[in-house]
Parts: C-alpha cells; sequence; structure tokens
C-alpha cells in the first residue's frame, strides 16, 4: 500500500491512552477528518529529554484548542506505559491528549508509516501527513 504525501489517508483505528480514563480508549481517523491534526513523535516514555518537550506542548494546549486543532502525541511505548509515566511525572500533568503507541501493526497503519512505503520511499519521514 502506497501512500503519498498530499493524498488522503487511508481508514484506521488504532487504541490510545488519555488522563482521566480508566483503560485504553479507541480513536479512528474519520473523528478528525476536515480538523488540524498536530502529530509529533517521542522515542520512549521515562526518558530524560521527552518530558520537556511534552510539557511545552502541554503549555501550548489551549492555543492549539484556539486554532481548533487536534493534538495527537505518539511513542513507541504501550497504553499502559503511558499511564504509568504521565500520572507519575509531574511536568506532565497538563497533557490531556490522546497518547497512542506506535510499536503495533494498527498503530503504524493509523500512522501511515509502513514498511512498503519507506520502501516505494513515498513518505520521506515518519512526520510525513497526508492531507484529511
Amino acid at each position: 500500500m502506497g501512500i503519498k504525501i498530499g493524498s488522503p489517508a487511508p481508514e484506521a483505528a488504532v487504541d490510545y491512552w488519555i488522563r482521566g480514563a480508566n483503560g485504553p480508549k479507541r480513536m479512528t481517523l474519520a473523528e478528525h477528518r476536515g480538523k488540524w491534526v498536530v502529530l509529533f513523535f517521542y522515542p520512549r516514555d521515562f526518558t530524560f529529554i521527552c518530558p520537556t518537550e511534552l510539557a511545552a506542548f502541554g503549555e501550548l494546549e489551549a492555543d492549539f484548542k484556539a486554532e481548533e486543532a487536534v493534538v495527537i502525541g505518539a511513542s513507541t511505548d504501550n497504553c499502559f506505559s503511558h499511564k504509568a509515566w504521565f500520572e507519575r511525572d509531574a511536568r506532565l500533568v497538563r497533557v490531556s491528549w490522546p497518547i497512542p503507541p506506535i510499536s503495533s501493526a494498527r498503530g503504524s497503519t493509523f500512522y501511515w508509516m509502513t514498511a512498503r512505503a519507506y520502501e516505494e520511499r513515498s513518505l520521506s519521514t515518519p512526520r510525513a501527513s497526508c492531507a484529511t
């Protein structure tokens, strides 16, 4: 499945962690069609540098909402790791957007990062976004 930058993203769903939820929740791309989506990636939970970057996004969350933008952060860790880290690290108290894992095939599909897409070089970076 080749995905070209600027083409509509394929429909997909992924589980995610969000503050206040008892367990993983589910989101689909259809929920975000027609909206601006700020999609960012960080390497792993429980790292030294990532909390500062995530905290900075947390401080800007009201600004993103004012522009009607949806913020989604993603890392290679699973939802249970996200829950443990975000609820334990005081620097992350302002983070209230979805944090899905990208380590599963479902997560990779959701983020348009398939091995075949890389082989075809139709996506230049994991941060590439497709129009919705």
